[in-house]
């Protein structure tokens, strides 16, 4: 299976793709893609394919990429913006066949560039967790920056803060530190009642 996005580009150049098994034949070239596991990916730079825009990604058991779509200066608007294809059947593909090649040579692939699953997931979870900090961070500013929070604690510290408002400053603390321990989950909680009032009174 493979699962093909384009990219149009103005050139002057003939684009001949078919599919052949776990294999594309680009322009007389076959890249073959039966060694990469499902999660792994191979980078660019690893193919040895001018045509190609993007990683390349088994993703599922369909191997996902991105190719260019050369086009004239009059091309057709289903050509300008070109549907993604996705193919389990060998064969040239519609609409971007080009003359066949008899003898197609093996392109270039450096198996030693594979990004393993284990390394997409880690990388995937490393930028999951950043994001969820970020969102964390913004959700806690958007209800008492920091500002906010550094005068509260002064206040309570000093001993101004009455019964009533200690008890909510105390119930925004809680708050807090929830909202950071949901950042694995990403399950915030709510924000408790006259917090974000009192964080507005500083």
């Amino acid at each position: 299976m493979f699962k093909i996005n384009w990219t149009p580009v103005r050139r002057d150049a003939a684009l001949a793709v078919a599919k052949q098994g776990s294999a594309l034949v680009i322009n007389g070239e076959v890249f073959d893609f039966t060694a990469l596991p499902d999660g792994a990916s191979l980078p660019q730079a690893a193919v040895g394919c001018e045509w190609l825009a993007s990683d390349v990604e088994n993703a599922g058991g369909a191997v996902c990429l991105t190719l260019c779509l050369p086009h004239g200066s009059d091309a057709p608007e289903e050509t300008r913006f070109p549907q993604p294809v996705e193919t389990a059947e060998d064969g040239p593909l519609a609409g971007f066949e080009g003359e066949e090649v008899e003898a197609p040579q093996e392109g270039a692939i450096d198996w030693a560039q594979v990004v393993t699953a284990e390394a997409n997931a880690a990388a995937a979870a490393a930028v999951l967790a950043a994001e969820r900090k970020a969102e964390c961070r913004a959700r806690i500013f958007a209800v008492v920056d920091q500002t906010a929070q550094m005068n509260l604690a002064a206040a309570a510290g000093a001993g101004v803060l009455d019964d009533a408002q200690m008890a909510t400053y105390r119930a925004g603390l809680a708050w807090i530190h929830a909202m950071r321990a949901a950042k694995t989950d990403g399950n915030w909680p709510d924000v408790p009642p006259g917090v974000a009032e009192l964080a507005g009174e500083f």
